[in-house]
């Protein structure tokens, strides 16, 4: 059986004999991401079955969890933990007097509100999502 030698990527073929590995970086700037969106009206947290208005802040870190409902993550105790105590951290002081447990915490509307987004996502044509990300 004969083995056919791997092409070599660019990076490994350039060699210099005094040790450096590449001699040129090419950088696009740095990406920011775009200003935080607030949810729609009809997309709610809920704390303890009962509707919370949040912060903007507060609601930004909140749809980061809730984006992530599906994830393992969120069933491990110390990223619940972390990412509670940051979510603390970014919310208006009336928030911490309400919110005092993640688990009783209701981010569905939210998790649901992205999946369907995302959803709506896929069956866009490539032209349609290439004018969505211009």
């Amino acid at each position: 059986m004969k083995s056919h030698p791997r092409k070599k990527a660019k990076w490994e073929k350039e060699k210099h004999e005094d040790g450096v590995k590449w001699r040129q970086l090419e950088h696009k700037g740095p990406y920011f991401a775009p200003p935080y969106e607030p949810l729609p009206d009809g997309v709610r947290f809920f704390y303890e079955g009962r509707p919370v208005r949040l912060s903007v802040a507060a609601e930004e870190v909140a749809t980061f969890y809730g984006r992530m409902l599906d994830h393992e993550y969120t069933t491990k105790e110390v990223f619940r933990k972390n990412f509670f105590n940051d979510w603390r951290k970014e919310m208006a002081v009336e928030e911490r007097e309400v919110i005092k447990s993640l688990d009783k915490c209701d981010f569905t509307e939210i998790h649901r509100y992205f999946v369907d987004k995302a959803a709506a996502r896929k069956v866009l044509s490539r032209e349609e999502k290439q004018k969505l990300k211009e």
